[in-house]
């Protein structure tokens, strides 16, 4: 995860499951004394389905009545309240608070599609003049997933869900499916984490675990030279997307290298249905091979072209298909070349880490039995994209 202080208002969402430990997550990065004392002052936007549905808008009683129009206003109301909340929040948080600013988010725009067909969103996006890239990927630098309790403790869950009356998953089963449909809607952003209940080896993490994870998850997106610790790995089979047997999104991307950059800059489009968002990131390599110091920051259209004219002419765009998917609660990114000639086709998957110590571990990331004979290149300098790009 790699966001840094150059965005100065950082904005976060926690998402997940019934019973996952969102709100309580919420509470514990606010009160968090390490992210206060570094000067940042945490706001945090309240879910609006939480506000609504006990008004009145019980969406079981909407879902009953013949004409689904009375449900979808009710979750248009839903999907309007949570756009003012965030958006007022956010510009007031500009004028009143100092330079460091992180943004709380209970739930995003995203969710929303949850509880409506994909139609239904695409309308509400559009009824905006919003497209999805710019919903999921645009207004948020960072994702959080809870996962709920209900996967691993459905007694547990039985006992506590009733705690919040927007919630109306009765049952553990209506819980997972709940849970799985958030991190499908959430699926594509490029900083997304599922903070699960169990490790690879199937320990089951504590409470406490959980939101240790998240404290940690948090606090390194807010370092002042973040950190990108990546495991990556070279697929030896062609990779078929439509026998690909887990949900995944597909994103494309055109990424193109600065001359004269000595922290090796490089801007990139990334594009979904054809809508576009563009960013610029300057690395540094650092001692630890698979370790680089990473800097991001969105930019406009009319910036990206601009920089387009300071392209290095040692180095051929690089465009590539990045497929976005979860296994085993880990977010894996599979890049499928298309551009240079020379490497259309190649695969590489890659796992960003929490830390360097994974980087020596064997068991830090599993790698999908489905995608076949795979090599670990983490740190190999012929394998990185700026490498590739070479002419």
């Amino acid at each position: 995860m790699k966001i840094g202080r150059a965005l100065r208002q950082v904005k976060i969402v926690l998402t997940g499951g019934p019973a996952g430990g969102k709100s309580k997550g919420l509470k514990r990065i606010k009160e968090c004394q390490e992210i206060l004392e570094l000067g940042w002052d945490v706001v945090t936007t309240p879910e609006s389905a939480t506000i609504i549905i006990p008004c009145g808008f019980s969406p079981p009683k909407f879902l009953k009545l013949p004409d689904r129009k009375k449900y979808l206003e009710m979750q248009k109301l839903i999907f309007n309240t949570h756009l003012f909340l965030e958006d007022s929040i956010k510009d007031t948080a500009k004028e009143v608070f100092g330079e460091l600013v992180l943004m709380t988010h209970d739930r995003g725009i995203p969710d929303i599609k949850c509880y409506n067909t994909e139609e239904e969103y695409q309308n509400f996006l559009h009824s905006r003049k919003m497209f999805e890239i710019e919903a999921r990927d645009g207004r948020y630098d960072a994702v959080f997933h809870l996962a709920t309790i209900a996967d691993t403790d459905p007694e547990l869950y039985m006992k506590i869900y009733g705690e919040n009356e927007a919630r109306y998953e009765d049952t553990p089963e209506k819980a997972i499916a709940a849970d799985l449909k958030t991190r499908a809607a959430w699926l594509g952003h490029p900083h997304f984490r599922v903070i699960p209940n169990r490790t690879l080896d199937g320990k089951i993490l504590s409470f406490e675990e959980k939101m240790r994870l998240l404290t940690l998850y948090v606090k390194q997106i807010l370092a002042e030279n973040p950190l990108e610790v990546e495991k990556k790995f070279f697929l030896h089979n062609p990779v078929e997307l439509a026998t690909f047997p887990v949900p995944f999104v597909k994103i494309e991307i055109e990424q193109i290298y600065l001359s004269g950059a000595a922290h090796k800059d490089r801007i990139r489009r990334r594009t979904q249905n054809g809508h576009s968002l563009y960013y610029r990131t300057r690395k540094k390599s650092t001692k630890t091979a698979g370790v680089k110091t990473e800097k991001e920051r969105k930019i406009g259209h009319e910036e990206y072209e601009g920089l387009k004219e300071l392209a290095d002419r040692h180095r051929r765009p690089i465009l590539k298909d990045r497929i976005h998917f979860l296994w085993k609660n880990q977010s894996f990114e599979l890049d499928i070349y298309r551009s240079p000639e020379q490497i259309a086709g190649m695969a590489i998957l890659e796992n960003e880490l929490l830390s360097e110590e994974g980087l020596a571990s064997q068991n830090a990331v599993e790698v999908p039995e489905w995608l076949g004979k795979y090599d670990d290149v983490t740190g190999k300098k012929e394998y990185s994209n700026r490498s590739l790009a070479r002419k």
